[in-house]
């Protein structure tokens, strides 16, 4: 199975033709990925240090057609998504006999 990606970018480091930097991040296990133009792919530790050796190898090889690492487990969320936000109740607000909230009134006297 392949790596399912959420892809975040970096943004343009400064200079004349300079590509886009993407992060590459699979939400089955997790690996993380930098990108650099189109040719150039590096492997990320957990904590976004560069990977090297032996490792680093076998991670870019699955870049493109996987195989996943835990193409079984369940999918992680991405970093930076947003969960649901809690429901919270609403302040009540007053209202006048006309149907005119108490903060609107107050904002036109001003």
């Amino acid at each position: 199975m392949k790596h399912d990606y959420f892809i975040e970018d970096l943004g343009r480091p400064r200079g004349w033709f300079k590509a886009h930097h993407y992060r590459y991040c699979c939400l089955r296990c997790g690996w993380l990925f930098l990108v650099e133009g189109r040719a150039r792919v590096q492997p990320l530790g957990e904590r976004g240090e560069l990977l090297w050796g032996p490792e680093a190898v076998a991670r870019v090889q699955t870049f493109v057609d996987g195989p996943c690492a835990a193409a079984d487990a369940p999918a992680i969320p991405a970093p930076g998504a947003h969960s649901t936000p809690e429901k919270r109740p609403r302040p009540a607000v007053g209202r006048r006999r006309d149907g005119i909230p108490e903060s609107s009134r107050q904002s036109r006297a001003r």
